[in-house]
């Protein structure tokens, strides 16, 4: 058997010095672990859902409407004592989320809690491999102030149902996909009843009062509502409040009757926003501002009052495409909110530390009367502090626009191999919702990649690419034969690409990815400015047979355990090197990709 010449050469090959990389390192980079680890407690009391690397921490759970209440910045606070997303147990969320308001600033959120049961709301695993997860959040918005009805303050918004896919990557970078529909059995209708011995109301002047059992509380029967009776012979008529369950106010009067029929119908939103929350000053007012924030289109600026801070009406407001909160010193946490649609409609953009309790938040949101529109959008959030080794600075708008410049211009050319096109992927095989590259391998296991700073001539000055990731489908070869090699001349020459530069999943993971074969590759180093014209760089990846260099990295993972993919060496999908991949090894031995 093969085994026993291979054994007799550990020795050797332990010894084994790989030629010096001739790769030039991007300049402000160091190499540095990044590496997801991903619980799942939503078995569990709490029904979390925790990951996290060496320098941040994010955990989702059910009671929080399936949305993130806790954050920690692990460089700066690496005891976790300080939760960024609110808290310590109340949070409307941190890094995205979604407002949407009815009539008197009646707030209803995709993330809020704590509440006494998740009711409607889902969390789901998409995808689970060390390169990214892949989390799917389902809910209706819930009332945020817990003002609603007696078993359930926080009370769901039946109109309107919302999807969050979130792609977290380790390097910090959140890509977001965003859905929110009017459900096939919402028909506009918050209440109604028949009349006459059935439930119904009695009219006199401005004032409806509930009669056979008709209670206007828990439907959320609200001012901005409407109410009509065909026996009464009027309507719509606005209501002005909702006085207690059983009487409400109307904006003008109605004819007299008794024992009416009634349908209260709900036509119309008051604002809506899409915010970046966060932890504030929990101490009694007036608060002190930990936090900063702003959009690309101008500073959001301090108009000398308490509170909100607005940004100018000029440039318009649904062009800008970034946001940024981040902390005051000596805090290190920032992050940022790019956008990849146009937000039509928004018309105002805010700041706010100083308001509200353990709350701080900057938002852009629509701001005036309408019937609701669905949303379909795609957002790329990033983490960042000071002093990391892998998260970057966000400190700033100026901090931010390059990380969302790159995300709003992506960009690759198919060197061997061709890029993928269809649902949510955009040109150059751009996939918006996860924040890949897709690819197809050639027929002989290889795919080709070209980035080039200049975007294809589509931008007036280079951007840098911030650790992109690429999915290749159709590799199927076993891990140890996976050549991962990158160009920095435009393809001209190769090298080797140390496994410290780039997070690739194993051959056991390809199922995760969507089916056979596939294998997700990030670059863990940005691709430079000047990586245009002949210094474009090309990222290679094939299968070929297995030699004396793959043993050589079989020989430096040896015996290591709960290593993840082992550097490849992992061959038989249990997070261990031992004598069960060694065997694995002999088989492939020299003998091609398959």
């Amino acid at each position: 058997m093969k085994i026993s010449a291979i054994l007799a050469g550990v020795g050797l090959i332990l010894g084994f010095i790989a030629p010096a990389n001739a790769l030039d390192i991007p300049d402000g980079w160091t190499p540095a672990q990044a590496r997801l680890v991903v619980t799942n407690n939503l078995a569990d009391a709490n029904k979390e859902i925790v990951i996290e690397t060496n320098e941040w921490k994010v955990i989702f759970s059910l009671f929080y409407n399936g949305g993130i209440y806790r954050m920690f910045d692990k460089v700066f606070d690496p005891n976790q004592q300080d939760n960024l997303a609110c808290g310590p147990w109340y949070s409307q969320g941190g890094i995205f989320d979604y407002d949407i308001y009815l009539l008197g600033s009646q707030e209803f959120m995709t993330t809020v809690g704590r509440n006494d049961s998740p009711a409607r709301a889902t969390l789901e695993i998409l995808e689970n491999t060390p390169v990214r997860l892949r989390v799917r959040q389902f809910c209706h918005p819930r009332l945020n102030n817990g003002d609603g009805p007696p078993g359930d303050p926080f009370i769901e918004l039946d109109m309107v149902e919302a999807t969050t896919d979130w792609t977290f990557y380790p390097i910090g970078r959140v890509n977001i996909k965003f859905d929110t529909v009017v459900p096939e059995d919402w028909n506009g209708i918050v209440s109604q009843g028949p009349g006459g011995g059935g439930k119904g109301i009695n009219t006199s002047g401005t004032t409806v009062t509930a009669t056979n059992g008709t209670n206007f509380l828990y439907p959320w029967v609200t001012h901005g509502d409407t109410i009509e009776s065909s026996t009464g012979g009027w309507g719509p008529v606005q209501i002005a409040d909702r006085v207690n369950q059983s009487t409400l106010e109307l904006e003008s009067s109605v004819g007299s009757g008794t024992n009416l029929d009634f349908t209260i119908r709900r036509p119309y939103v008051t604002e809506e926003t899409i915010s970046i929350h966060a932890d504030g000053d929990p101490n009694p007012e007036p608060h002190t501002s930990y936090w900063q924030g702003g959009s690309d289109g101008d500073p959001l600026y301090d108009n000398g009052g308490y509170g909100d801070k607005f940004r100018n009406d000029y440039p318009p407001v649904q062009n800008d495409y970034c946001y940024a909160h981040w902390t005051r010193s000596p805090r290190g946490y920032g992050g940022l909110l790019a956008f990849n649609e146009v937000y039509a409609g928004a018309n105002f953009a805010v700041f706010n530390d100083e308001s509200y309790g353990d709350l701080s938040y900057t938002q852009v949101g629509r701001y005036e009367q309408f019937v609701y529109q669905e949303h379909h959008r795609h957002f790329m959030a990033h983490l960042g502090t000071e002093n990391g080794q892998v998260l970057p600075r966000i400190k700033s708008v100026a901090d931010a626009l390059p990380y969302a410049d790159d995300y709003r211009h992506p960009y690759a050319e198919a060197r061997t191999g061709t890029l993928q096109t269809g649902a949510g992927i955009s040109a150059y095989g751009y996939h918006i919702p996860s924040g890949a590259y897709h690819i197809a391998a050639d027929v002989n296991n290889t795919a080709a990649i070209a980035f080039d700073a200049m975007r294809g001539g589509s931008v007036a000055s280079a951007l840098t690419y911030y650790q992109p990731a690429v999915l290749v489908l159709g590799l199927d070869v076993n891990d140890l034969q996976l050549d991962v090699k990158l160009s920095q001349d435009n393809g001209a020459t190769f090298e080797e690409l140390p496994h410290s530069w780039y997070n690739v999943t194993g051959k056991a993971e390809s199922l995760e990815l969507g089916g056979a074969g596939r294998r997700l590759i990030q670059l863990l180093c940005p691709i430079p400015q000047t990586a245009v014209g002949a210094n474009k760089w090309v990222l290679r990846v094939s299968g070929g047979p297995v030699n004396m260099i793959d043993f050589a990295r079989f020989a430096e993972q040896w015996l290591k355990t709960g290593c993840g993919f082992c550097g490849g060496a992992d061959l038989t999908g249990d997070g261990n090197v031992d004598f069960s991949d060694l065997e694995k090894l002999a088989e492939d031995w020299l003998a091609g990709t398959g």
